[in-house]
C-alpha cells in the first residue's frame, strides 16, 4: 500500500488513539483493514468457528478492551500442552546462575528496565521448535485475536520476564502509556506465578481502547509517552482501572492501545510469559525472527501469522 495512505493512518503522538469514533476515525479504520492489510481482511471475511465461550471473549474484548481468565478459556488443547512445556524451559531458565545472579544483586544494570529480568528477549531470534512459537500459534488463540481484529493477525513479539522488587519511583512501562506497534495491537500476559497487589500486576483502563467508549479521553500529562498516577486521575478515576490479579495461569488478553500499566513489584515477583499480534502492516517494525522451520503442519491462520 502506498505511503501517502500508511502516513494518513499514523498516530500523530504516543498517546493519541487513531482509530476513534470521528468520521476521520472510522475512515482510518476502513483504510486500515480494507486497504494496508486487504488480503488479511478478506481472508477473515467468512468468520471462524469459535464456540460461546470464545465469543463471549472477543465481546468483551471489543467492548472493554481486555479480558481476564484462565489459560482454559483461550487456548486448545495443543496450546495447553505447548503452555507446559514453555513453562518448564521458563524455569529452568530462571534457575540459572546468571538469573539468579542478578536477583541477588537487586538490580538488572544491563537494560534500561532495570525492574525486570529478560527470561526470553523478544529481540532474539527464536527457534521454530520452541513450545513458546507453538504457543503463541495456537489456532483457537490465533482466531480469537483474528475475530476481535477483523483481519488474520500477525505474531508480531514473543517474550517472557521477571519483575522484581527495585527501590525507585514507577518509570518507563510502569507509568500510564498506549502501546505504538500498531493502530490495534492485541497482547497476551500468563503469569506464571500468582501475582497480588504487592506483585505488580498488569493495570488497564477499560473503554480507552480503540473505538472503545473512551478511546477519545486525553488525560493531561506533562512527559510526551507517559501519563503519571495523579495526572491519569483526573480524567479515570482509579475506581475506573482493572489491576489484574490472579493466581498462576491466569492469562490476559488487551488491545495495549488503550491506557496500560505494568505495576511495582513490591514483595516477591511476577513472573509471565507475553505474546504481541497487531495487523500485516504494523507502525512498529516487526520483533519476531523466527529460526528454522515448524516441524508441524502450520494451517493458513498459523502460516498468515508468521508471514511478513
Amino acid at each position: 500500500m502506498s505511503s501517502p495512505i500508511k502516513k494518513f493512518v499514523r498516530p500523530h503522538s504516543l498517546t493519541h488513539c487513531v482509530l476513534d469514533h470521528s468520521l476521520i476515525g472510522r475512515l482510518k479504520h476502513v483504510l486500515w483493514r480494507r486497504g494496508i492489510n486487504a488480503e488479511r481482511t478478506r481472508r477473515q471475511a467468512g468468520g471462524t468457528d469459535l464456540d460461546s465461550t470464545a465469543r463471549s471473549i472477543v465481546r468483551q474484548l471489543a467492548e472493554k478492551g481486555i479480558v481476564i481468565g484462565n489459560v482454559t478459556d483461550f487456548l486448545s488443547d495443543s496450546g495447553l500442552a505447548a503452555f507446559r512445556e514453555g513453562e518448564q524451559v521458563i524455569r529452568a531458565e530462571v534457575a540459572s546462575e546468571k538469573v539468579q545472579d542478578t536477583l541477588t544483586n537487586g538490580r538488572n544494570s544491563g537494560q534500561n528496565k532495570d525492574y525486570l529480568i529478560q527470561i526470553v528477549n523478544f529481540s532474539d531470534p527464536i527457534d521454530a521448535g520452541h513450545p513458546l512459537l507453538r504457543l503463541a500459534l495456537d489456532e483457537r488463540l490465533l482466531k480469537i485475536v483474528a475475530d476481535y481484529m477483523g483481519m488474520w493477525p500477525q505474531l508480531h513479539a514473543i517474550s517472557s520476564w521477571l519483575n522484581f522488587p527495585v527501590d525507585q519511583d514507577a518509570k518507563a512501562s510502569q507509568l500510564w502509556h498506549r502501546d505504538p506497534e500498531d493502530l490495534k495491537t492485541v497482547k497476551v500476559f500468563i503469569y506464571l506465578d500468582d501475582v497480588g497487589p504487592k506483585q505488580g500486576p498488569f493495570s488497564f483502563i477499560g473503554g480507552s481502547h480503540p473505538l472503545g467508549a473512551d478511546c477519545e479521553r486525553l488525560p493531561e500529562h506533562q512527559h510526551p509517552r507517559r501519563v503519571l498516577d495523579q495526572e491519569m486521575a483526573k480524567t479515570f478515576p482509579e475506581d475506573r482501572w482493572t489491576r489484574c490479579t490472579g493466581p498462576a495461569g491466569t492469562m490476559i488478553m488487551a488491545d495495549t492501545v488503550g491506557y496500560h500499566r505494568g505495576g511495582q513489584v513490591q514483595e516477591g515477583h511476577r513472573l509471565l510469559v507475553t505474546f504481541t499480534y497487531t495487523s500485516g502492516a504494523p507502525q512498529e517494525k516487526r520483533k519476531l525472527a523466527v529460526t528454522g522451520q515448524p516441524n508441524w503442519q502450520l494451517s493458513p491462520i498459523q502460516d498468515f501469522a508468521l508471514k511478513n
